[in-house]
């Protein structure tokens, strides 16, 4: 019975296309698109493929009540506001700190063309000295009985079980 209706009538109801598919860009705003983090804005939502013809008015009048008309008087204002943060508000910590590593750079340089000003013909740089081992690690530096003393001592140091100068044991 429903059949005989639907073939009496002229036409079958059919949907349009934009309610039953996606618009082409769509695909990338539900994950279907490249991972990785935008490197620009975010793109402005658009759901026009759900919207009727009364909801696509309402935002073309919303957008239009967002467009700010900004005075002169505004204008002027901000810009005197400005002055006076830069005049009499304190720094950021950040600017601080860079000021503060600024002075220091300043210093250094200053200290550093002083001394170049100061050691320019006075004096020369030492010449490197060859390697002297009885100078450099001062071998002669114990005398005979010392040197004596110290033998004695590390050929007891090879017995296990006596002790050393000391009194203490390797076991």
């Amino acid at each position: 019975m429903a059949l005989h209706c639907l073939q009496n009538s002229d036409a079958v109801p059919k949907r349009e296309t934009w309610m039953t598919e996606l618009p082409s860009d769509m695909g990338t705003k539900f994950g279907l698109g490249a991972r990785q983090f935008r490197k620009g804005e975010a793109p402005e939502q658009d759901c026009s493929w759900t919207d009727n013809p009364g909801d696509k008015d309402k935002k073309k009048d919303k957008k239009k009540k967002k467009e700010v008309f900004v005075s002169e008087a505004d204008k002027k204002a901000a810009k005197e506001i400005d002055k006076y943060n830069k005049k009499f508000r304190a720094k950021s910590l950040l600017e601080m700190h860079q000021k503060k590593i600024e002075k220091k750079k300043k210093k250094e340089k200053k200290k550093e063309k002083r001394e170049r000003k100061k050691n320019k013909g006075k004096e020369k740089p030492k010449e490197r000295l060859m390697f002297d081992r009885e100078r450099d690690l001062k071998v002669n530096e114990l005398d005979e009985a010392q040197r004596k003393s110290l033998i004695k001592r590390s050929q007891e140091l090879g017995s296990r079980f006596k002790s050393g100068g000391t009194g203490t044991s390797f076991l």
